[in-house]
């Protein structure tokens, strides 16, 4: 009776402790025990019934068998409360209470065949408890919150980004694979600490530099709810920036001459159309930044081979897994690409082969190039300027202006 009791306590604490974006994908994949854990999460009344009778059950019976077996033992009967309850409070409490909050997720899983049954079996007790709270939330007035929606399933994601701009999205390396809407008042500091965390260790555009800083920013851009999204192996979400960046940029666009739009100046970008497939977008691994106007409002996003392409005309990029190249925003006008773990090779119309940007400058000025070197592309009207070098890679941060639009606003 013991271990009932223990079994049920634990059940109860896993499955109220069960990650709901863990559970939400898990309900994706159509999991029939992922699906009954969230029926017992929509129905609170359902599980804590359902546990509470087993539990008051096991403890009654779990007495009587006590009080017998330490009377066998010759145990005087006034001292049996005394050995009982440290048992109980150790053994059908505290250890299940530790369980079913280190292990949620395989504890609910598991006892969660055996709740589904005896929630049939005590249905009408259950059906009668809800009436009474419902009876006492009436009698107190106090406002249920029955439109709440806790967990986001495929279609509402979809929906959202079609409908709301305003969304925030999370990005992972594996693709998102799980979502929860908060506004940024609801984050818990447990989770701003979280993600501020694992923002060191993704290879984002910003690179290394991209710290918690950078993150308090985003959480600013806009008051509406954030999507986070987590990868199926890690609890911490990954980073985040607004959905709008997935729609694309408005009808007319950002151009090269229009700097009051935007600091990021962009010749081309990826709007999404209504009917655009998400999955399809989440399984991409290429790198993109993003745009952003004066008042630090993100419209927009472009990957780094589009970059190229508007930059450079015909353009094909290929990666290769040693380096990586990362986009950060300077000033009003400008762009700054640092070359870092991994690298691109540049196809160009005018060269005759594949070519880094280091490799690109050296052809172009006819030597290797040195700090403070600089280009001039009639096509794109940007002007290349060697800012860093580095032993290995050369020229390793290249600054990047438009030289028209600087005369214009100069």
């Amino acid at each position: 009776m013991l271990a009932l009791e223990g079994f049920f306590s634990m059940q109860e604490v896993a499955i109220v402790s069960y990650d709901p974006l863990l559970l939400n994908y898990q309900i994706y994949k159509k999991d029939v025990r992922a699906q009954a854990v969230y029926r017992f999460i929509r129905s609170p009344q359902a599980l804590f019934t359902t546990t509470l009778v087993v539990i008051e059950f096991a403890l009654h019976f779990g007495s009587e068998c006590f009080r017998n077996a330490f009377e066998g033992l010759g145990v005087p009967v006034h001292l049996v409360p005394f050995l009982y309850i440290p048992i109980v409070v150790v053994f059908a409490e505290l250890v299940p209470l530790f369980l079913g909050r280190r292990f949620p997720h395989h504890i609910a899983r598991f006892g969660v065949v055996f709740l589904v049954p005896l929630q049939y079996l005590i249905l009408p007790f259950s059906y009668l408890m809800e009436k009474v709270i419902k009876c006492i939330f009436h009698v107190l007035r106090v406002k249920g919150r029955e439109d709440e929606r806790v967990l986001l399933q495929r279609e509402d994601i979809l929906l959202a980004l079609r409908e709301n701009s305003q969304l925030i999205q999370v990005m992972s390396s594996q693709g998102i694979l799980r979502f929860e809407t908060k506004t940024f008042a609801q984050l818990r500091k447990m989770e701003m600490k979280a993600l501020a965390k694992s923002l060191h260790n993704i290879p984002f555009l910003f690179g290394k530099m991209y710290s918690a800083e950078i993150a308090k920013k985003l959480f600013k851009v806009t008051s509406a709810p954030f999507l986070l999204c987590f990868s199926p192996s890690e609890r911490a979400p990954r980073f985040l920036f607004p959905a709008q960046a997935l729609l694309g940029l408005p009808s007319e666009g950002v151009a090269f001459d229009d700097l009051e739009k935007s600091r990021i100046i962009l010749g081309s970008y990826n709007p999404f159309s209504t009917s655009f497939e998400l999955s399809h977008f989440l399984k991409q691994k290429t790198p993109f930044f993003l745009i952003s106007d004066r008042q630090d409002k993100i419209v927009g996003w472009s990957s780094l081979k589009n970059f190229f392409e508007e930059f450079f005309g015909d353009v094909s990029t290929r990666y290769r897994e040693s380096g990586a190249y990362s986009v950060e925003k300077t000033i009003s006008g400008s762009m700054q690409v640092n070359q870092l773990q991994r690298e691109f090779s540049i196809s160009i119309l005018e060269a005759k082969q594949e070519s880094t940007l280091n490799e690109l400058l050296q052809e172009r000025l006819g030597r290797a190039p040195k700090m403070g070197d600089s280009y001039y592309f009639e096509h794109s009207r940007i002007e290349l300027t060697v800012i860093e070098m580095s032993k290995s890679l050369g020229a390793k941060t290249i600054f990047l202006r438009c030289i028209e639009v600087d005369r214009k606003h100069s």
